[in-house]
């Protein structure tokens, strides 16, 4: 008959070329998920703290005249501590939008549901 064995019959159709991207598992197909941002700022969170301990780690061989002085090391530890103390704000701000304050308490004494897709 001239078709493979993976040939589609035609009642099936093909969904188009750009469908199978946009699909995604979250349930929204042209909007990011509200949890997006929070996500995003946890991790350059996490990425600030590994920088602040980063720096640390050389600290006591500054001392012995190591490539980078003590006072570059302490200024790169207050620049990695501020950068976490900034994105922590943001996410805090973030996180206080996404999940109602009484959202706890009301999960504890079963009053709040689970949404429904």
């Amino acid at each position: 008959m001239g078709t493979g064995p993976h040939a589609r019959p035609a009642h099936q159709g093909d969904p188009g070329p750009g469908v199978g991207p946009r699909a995604k598992l979250n349930g929204r197909l042209f909007h990011r998920s509200p949890l997006s941002d929070l996500l995003k700022l946890e991790a350059m969170r996490t990425g600030a703290e590994g920088e602040t301990l980063l720096w640390r780690a050389p600290r006591p061989l500054a001392a012995d005249g190591g490539p980078l002085g003590a006072a570059e090391l302490d200024c790169l530890v207050a620049r990695a501590r501020s950068q976490a103390a900034a994105l922590e704000a943001h996410r805090a701000a973030v996180s206080a939008g996404l999940f109602p304050q009484d959202a706890v308490t009301r999960i504890h004494a079963g009053k709040l549901e689970a949404p429904r897709p």
